[in-house]
C-alpha cells in the first residue's frame, strides 16, 4: 500500500498551515486590541468621576452598597467592569503573572 502525495497535496497542506498560523495571530491581536479598547472605556470613566478611584468614597461603599444612591450604584458597575476586565487579562496571558505584568 503507498501513498501517492501529489503537489498539489502537499500545497494545499501548506496553505492551510499557513492560513491557520495567520488567522492564529490575527485572533490574538484582535483579542490585546480588545483589551486595550476596554482599559480605556475604564480609565474614561474613572477620569469623568474621579470619585470611583477615591479610596475614601471606596471605604464608605460597603456600608452603602444597598443604597439607591447613584454614586454608589455607579460604583458597583465600575468594580464589576474593573473585575471583569482583570479576569479577561488573566486568561488572555494564561495566568502568567510576568506577561501580565509586562504588557
Amino acid at each position: 500500500m503507498t501513498i501517492d502525495i501529489t503537489a498539489a497535496a502537499i500545497a494545499t497542506i501548506i496553505s492551510s498551515c499557513v492560513a491557520t498560523i495567520v488567522a492564529l495571530r490575527i485572533n490574538k491581536s484582535n483579542a490585546k486590541k480588545a483589551l486595550n479598547d476596554q482599559l480605556d472605556g475604564i480609565i474614561k470613566i474613572a477620569i469623568q468621576y474621579p470619585y470611583l478611584e477615591n479610596t475614601a468614597f471606596a471605604n464608605t461603599w460597603t456600608a452603602n452598597r444597598n443604597s439607591e444612591d447613584e454614586k454608589y450604584l455607579r460604583y458597583d458597575n465600575y468594580c464589576t467592569l474593573v473585575f471583569n476586565y482583570l479576569s479577561r487579562l488573566c486568561e488572555h496571558y494564561n495566568f502568567d503573572k510576568v506577561e501580565i505584568v509586562s504588557s
